[in-house]
């Protein structure tokens, strides 16, 4: 009986974790869609998409990265970390920002 209940909490945890990363992931999937037309920010906030994408760039140039738009402050908060990832992808692999 304690083997059956385990199995069917075993499932129903997959099923939430999955669900969380579906739901956390969905909100950056359109951060910033290239199009023949230029770059389209949807579905958040645009100027915060502009930081991250900002940020991004300056974390494939520098390190430690400047603050977009403040030349000699550098970026100390958990932005840094957040975009960190995605800049290394793009300046080890060479994708496109």
């Amino acid at each position: 009986m304690a083997k059956k209940w385990f199995k069917k909490l075993d499932f129903i945890s997959i099923v939430i974790i999955m669900a969380g990363v579906f739901l956390q992931l969905s909100a950056v999937w359109f951060m910033g869609v290239k199009t023949p037309s230029g770059v389209v920010f949807c579905c958040r906030n645009v100027p915060d998409g502009i930081y991250h994408l900002a940020l991004t760039n300056e974390l494939v140039k520098n390190s430690p990265p400047y603050e977009p738009g403040m030349s000699t402050v550098v970026v100390t908060n958990y932005h840094y970390w957040a975009n960190l990832a995605s800049a290394e992808l793009i300046r080890i692999f060479g994708l496109p920002l």
